[in-house]
């Protein structure tokens, strides 16, 4: 009968809810259990928790708290009934912890209110949630090992005697002292247990958590490399069409360009492009380029591999047939122009802004150019290395010839004199004569020209530049390029020679209102100079000055705002474009040329396009032949 006195006062009152659905109870750690309320139920305290649970809980709990909210609907559980008189058998601290924590779909509240404002909200739930019959359990002693031993109070002699009997029976100090031991023995043993399991409970959280942060990481690894995992794309654009010129053969023409992309993390990708076309009888590939790129940081991102070079900006941004505005592209940009159209080397590139206004950059350091010293050298070298290095040989005749006293040497002119001093000084590279000699895969044969497809490497050529673009304004954009590059120059009175360019560029792009569609106005100029030589050829020895220039400005006009789906969907785009080449040089031809065309946009990135194209050559001699002809051209971007 005392026993039976004695248990509740250290017997634990635990209880959990269940959901409607039948899930397994939701279970709130025992120590969670233990944490006392420190606000007091008041009427400010529970005015302020039901003004934070209008906010956060009645949406899926709803008024009443019985789980019917407007948004429990949707809800894949149904959340908690907070008016059932079992959420008593729950403690404050019970709750206050699956508040703070939350349990899918129930977010954790513990980022949107503080632990105060948490509280209050546990003294207004208890308001929905009627009593049970048997009154509020207490929770003050939920695990009698919390309490020392020092504050432990038994009952006193008479207590127990009436709890006993009624005091009909008694019993001895020696009784009562024994059961004293028994009962701090049995609270400790209690005690014992509890902190074991409180221990245990912890180290089975850490290793959960533990085990999750792996299982997340063995599966975000999985998930890296599994196929279709890293974002790839394949696009590129497709051309054909027909070129009718005065003075040329007509031809139709087609190409494929595929352009591939792989972005194996977020801060590196991979950029290619393959030119597929029509050489004569036979398809040629040839590689665009192909680089791989690093984003440092939102400032800079380093780049390596075959590029487009940042000279202007036809080339880089522009030269996709889908893009350009008309079929062909201009004198000074496309292939045998005298800007570089890719680069084989490392670039850094980056943009930042000034206030309202951004600035973009790129600098590189690549293979330098070749120069073109025209077939002769060839010839050169290849008599030079079949003779050898003796000055009769390289004069072309043996000793004896010239031991008669240069009577040979005189029967030839001063360039077969320039020539053999040429020899003289050391000329053996008939490899790189003859890969100088080559007229370019684009037919850019002029003597002087710089062939920027430098894939060898040869004479240790290097090339350094870059440009910076200013955008005062979202729609327009200034830029200046440079490029500087030491060439080597067998073939011509010098081992070395230095090449400048430059070059400056205009955009304007906008969507006007006023003017009912889109306008696009682009300008670039560039400069080429190479230092002065004298080039020896077959047909003698040629100086010149070394310079040339051209440029485009092109501007186009689309009605995109207007009502008519067929004129809103055409373009008008005029060009002009000029490039002049060194006075003096042997069949040197200025060019420049008017181009009118017509667009008609199927889609964003599907065009058809129709020209007309006139203008003037002038060869050195000054005399000039009438350019004009028809170009047609249909392409896709995809």
């Amino acid at each position: 009968m005392m026993m039976i006195g004695l248990v509740p006062s250290f017997t634990v009152m635990h209880a959990q809810t269940t959901g409607d659905n039948g899930d397994a109870p939701w279970r709130a750690p025992s120590r969670a259990a233990r944490v006392v309320n420190p606000i007091p139920p008041d009427l400010v305290s529970k005015e302020a928790g039901k003004a934070n649970y209008e906010v956060a809980c009645l949406v899926c709990h709803g008024t009443t708290g019985k789980g019917d909210g407007s948004a429990a609907a949707a809800l894949e559980r149904k959340p908690g009934n907070l008016a059932d008189s079992s959420l008593w058998l729950q403690s404050d601290g019970e709750l206050f912890w699956k508040i703070g924590n939350g349990s899918n779909p129930m977010p954790p509240f513990s980022d949107l209110f503080s632990d105060e404002q948490i509280w209050e909200i546990v003294n207004y739930v208890r308001t929905l949630a009627p009593e049970p019959e048997g009154g509020v359990p207490s929770f003050t002693q939920e695990v009698s090992a919390s309490v020392p031993e020092s504050e432990v109070v038994m009952p006193a002699v008479d207590e127990i005697t009436a709890s006993a009997g009624g005091g009909s029976e008694f019993i001895s100090r020696a009784e009562y002292e024994n059961l004293l031991k028994q009962f701090q023995s049995l609270q400790r043993q209690m005690g014992q247990i509890a902190k074991k399991a409180e221990t245990e409970e912890l180290e089975l959280e850490e290793s959960l958590d533990e085990l999750d942060t792996q299982i997340q990481g063995v599966k975000k690894d999985a998930d890296a490399v599994r196929s279709g995992s890293t974002k790839q794309l394949v696009a590129g654009y497709a051309t054909t069409g027909f070129t009718d010129i005065n003075g040329q053969d007509s031809s139709f023409s087609a190409g494929f360009n595929p352009l591939f992309h792989w972005k194996p993390s977020e801060r590196l990708l991979l950029t290619g492009e393959l030119e597929v076309g029509l050489q004569g009888s036979e398809t040629e590939l040839a590689l665009d380029y192909a680089h791989l790129s690093y984003i440092a940081n939102d400032y800079m991102t380093v780049g390596a591999g075959k590029f487009l070079t940042p000279f202007g900006t036809f080339t880089e941004r522009f030269h996709p047939a889908w893009i350009n505005k008309l079929p062909d592209a201009p004198l000074s940009a496309g292939h045998g122009g005298i800007s570089p159209a890719s680069s084989l080397g490392i670039q850094l590139r980056g943009g930042f802004a000034a206030g309202p206004s951004k600035f973009n950059w790129a600098t590189y350091v690549s293979n330098g150019p070749k120069l073109n010293v025209g077939e002769g050298v060839a010839l050169l070298a290849g008599d030079a290395s079949g003779l050898g290095g003796g000055s009769g040989a390289a004069d072309g005749h043996d000793d004896g010839d010239e031991a008669e006293g240069g009577e040979a040497v005189d029967d030839h002119n001063d360039d077969e004199l320039a020539a053999a001093s040429l020899r003289k000084a050391g000329l053996r590279r008939a490899s790189v004569a003859s890969a100088s000699a080559e007229a370019d895969a684009h037919g850019n044969a002029e003597l002087g020209a710089l062939d920027f497809e430098n894939y060898d490497n040869f004479g240790e050529n290097k090339a350094f530049g870059g440009r910076v673009g200013f955008l005062p304004l979202p729609q327009v954009e200034l830029g200046y390029s440079f490029f500087f590059a030491r060439v080597d120059a067998s073939g011509t009175s010098m081992d070395q020679l230095n090449a400048y360019l430059h070059a400056v560029d205009l955009s304007y792009v906008r969507d006007s209102e006023r003017l009912k569609g889109i306008i696009d106005i682009r300008l670039q100029w560039n400069w080429s100079a190479v230092e002065d030589a004298t080039y020896f050829t077959d047909d003698g020895s040629v100086s010149f000055e070394n310079s040339r220039q051209g440029g485009y400005a092109q501007m186009a006009y689309r009605p995109s705002k207007i009502d008519s789906i067929y004129l809103r969907n055409c373009e008008i785009v005029g060009r002009w474009d000029t490039l002049e080449l060194p006075s003096g040089l042997p069949g040197g031809i200025d060019q420049e040329r008017w181009t009118v065309g017509l667009n008609y946009w199927f889609g964003p990135s599907t065009v058809a396009k129709v020209a007309y194209q006139f203008g003037d050559q002038e060869a050195a001699d000054g005399d000039k032949t009438s350019i004009d002809g028809v170009l047609l051209q249909a392409a896709m971007g995809f």
